[in-house]
Order: C-alpha cells, then sequence, then structure tokens
C-alpha cells in the first residue's frame, strides 16, 4: 500500500490519531513505506474564514504530520492561498540540515506545539 487515506468526516480525532499510528509502525517495517492522506471534513455550507471553519482538522492534519492533505471544500483561489498559509505556518522556525545533506526547516505548530519539520527550501 503506498497511501493510507483516513476522511476525517468519520470518526474522532483522537481514533485516526490512533489508526495513524499503526499505519506509521507497520509502516517503518516496509519499503517504501506508506504515506498518510487525510481527507478533511467539508462543510456544505460555511461563512467566515476557513481558519475558523476548518481549523481543528487543518492543526491535526499538521500534529499529525500528514504527507498530504485533501481539501474538497475549497470554492475560490482565495481560499486555497489560505489553506496553503496555514499549512505552511511555523513557529520558532530555523534552517537545518538533515542527515542526507538537503536542506529543511524546524519548528512548531503555533496552535498545538508539536514539532513541525518542513523538507526543501523555505
Amino acid at each position: 500500500m503506498d497511501i493510507a487515506r483516513l476522511n476525517l468526516a468519520h470518526s474522532t480525532l483522537e481514533e485516526h490519531s490512533r489508526l495513524i499510528s499503526e499505519v506509521r509502525l507497520v509502516s517503518q517495517k516496509l519499503k517504501p513505506s506508506t504515506g498518510i492522506l487525510l481527507d478533511l471534513p467539508g462543510l456544505k455550507c460555511y461563512t467566515g474564514d476557513v481558519k475558523n471553519a476548518f481549523g481543528q482538522h487543518i492543526d491535526f492534519a499538521l500534529s499529525q504530520s500528514a504527507d498530504f492533505v485533501a481539501v474538497s471544500f475549497i470554492s475560490s483561489a482565495r481560499e486555497i492561498e489560505e489553506v496553503k498559509k496555514l499549512l505552511r505556518e511555523m513557529k520558532d522556525a530555523k534552517a537545518i540540515t538533515m542527515k542526507n545533506g538537503k536542506p529543511a526547516t524546524q519548528g512548531v505548530c503555533p496552535t498545538c506545539g508539536t514539532k513541525m519539520f518542513r523538507i526543501g527550501k523555505s
């Protein structure tokens, strides 16, 4: 299996966290490893900004180091940019070099304090 897709519209974030841990544990034994895709739930109708409507699930995706995030609720270019910004936010960001010599950024999630990494130049 290349990707484990979890639909966050079903079940609880705690149950999804447990499943992600199990997939990551088994994935460590696989070559290549299995990626995690979190499908964020959408609302039929919402008002306000993306952070207020979907921030909890975006923060969860960041805290779980999701490899991919599916956002089917997006309906405008402004919302695409807003989600991209939310997924890029990182507090106390600092440039680092990974063991393989590639550049990366290390910091923490501004909401929950979970350690974050972004591979590549920032």
